[in-house]
């Protein structure tokens, strides 16, 4: 059924009005013909919900199309090879702030460009889920020191703690030095365990899943689309949280090429007032974040558990 009063036309556009969960402001969502949602859907999606989360399009129908199209995808099935391995009762981890605890690993080696970069750092906040991925040339301990500083730290702060795996260039004096400086707690995966870095490998995965299907289906260096598949995925419903990575640590949601309309906020004239406004959105955000990840970490277990071969004891 078709809310008349939540249409408008716009710079010749029939808009529809689309009111946030959060209720703080709401989007002008273009309406889509039926003969272009297909067009619509070849674009960067990552699975039915995120892809309804981060499109400002509508049709009638969509999430039926979205799913349909997601579900089918031919790049997707091609990459996303399920894993059946027996696995021990997960010990879940818990995480209550920004920045409390960050994941990082390194993906590649990828296609060679032209520039010489063949590797990307990842690093992921385990709370907000932000995540950033910086190129690089190698995996020498200078270039992953470095970037892990210039890239990360000088741009969203000190973390309490960083979790890698046991890969010689994160247990490096030169990276040691680099938390023991800025006064970070150093952690790491156990031994043949892997999975204890489950956060940033699964983020390694989406990154090689995404970038393979813009590549194969634009034509275009995996460099050059890592900034925008990087965008694509902070401003992406997260399932855990029920938020975007952006908002979590922005507050505001992350204006998307397609929010040529504005996002119906009110604009802030007072420099305070936009402060207590941020505070206020933050101390809703995040206790709901919290709460989420409280009942994704029951459920992730629950499920995990299921393939738990029961010869081994549990604490």
């Amino acid at each position: 059924m078709i809310n008349w009063n939540r249409l408008a036309v716009r710079d010749g556009l029939l808009v529809r009005k689309w009111f946030r969960e959060d209720r703080l402001g709401f989007s002008w969502q273009v309406v889509v013909p039926a003969s272009m949602v297909k067009h619509v859907l070849t674009q960067v999606h990552v699975g039915v919900d995120k892809t309804m989360e981060r499109v400002l399009l509508y049709s009638p129908g969509y999430r039926t199309d979205v799913r349909h199209y997601v579900n089918t995808c031919f790049h997707c099935h091609a990459r996303n090879d399920p894993t059946t391995a027996v696995r021990a009762p997960l010990q879940l981890q818990k995480v209550s702030k920004r920045w409390q605890k960050v994941a990082i690993d390194s993906m590649g080696p990828l296609p060679t460009i032209e520039n010489g970069n063949r590797y990307t750092l990842v690093i992921i906040d385990c709370f907000t889920k932000y995540a950033e991925a910086c190129l690089l040339p190698n995996q020498e301990a200078k270039t992953v020191t470095v970037n892990t500083m210039d890239q990360f730290i000088c741009r969203y702060g000190v973390p309490e703690s960083i979790h890698t795996d046991k890969g010689r260039l994160f247990e490096s004096e030169m990276f040691q030095m680099l938390c023991r400086e800025q006064g970070v707690q150093k952690t790491r995966t156990t031994p043949y365990h892997p999975s204890d870095n489950g956060q940033v490998k699964r983020m390694n995965r989406i990154l090689a899943n995404v970038l393979t299907k813009v590549v194969q289906e634009e034509g275009r260096h995996w460099d050059e689309c890592l900034p925008k598949v990087m965008m694509a995925y902070r401003a992406s419903a997260q399932s855990s949280i029920h938020e975007t990575a952006y908002a979590m640590v922005f507050r505001a949601p992350c204006r998307m090429p397609q929010d040529v309309y504005g996002t119906g906020e009110q604009p802030i004239n007072s420099v305070w007032k936009h402060i207590r406004q941020l505070k206020a959105a933050l101390t809703k955000v995040h206790p709901n974040a919290r709460r989420h990840l409280r009942e994704a970490a029951v459920r992730q277990k629950q499920n995990h558990d299921q393939n738990y071969a029961g010869g081994l004891a549990q604490d």
